[in-house]
């Protein structure tokens, strides 16, 4: 069960790091987040 678990630990700071580095890299997929989540946290449901 460690090793599942480590395993699955793992995955999941790889995959977080590369959506940084995707993020970092990449000025239209910035711009492209911010404006999701503004879009999410502000404009009101209607």
């Amino acid at each position: 069960m460690v090793d599942a678990l480590g395993k699955v630990m793992f995955d999941l700071v790889r995959d977080e790091t590369q959506l940084f580095e995707e993020y970092a890299d990449s000025a239209n997929l910035t711009k492209w987040l911010q404006n999701a989540v503004f879009r999410a946290l502000y404009t009101s449901a209607a």
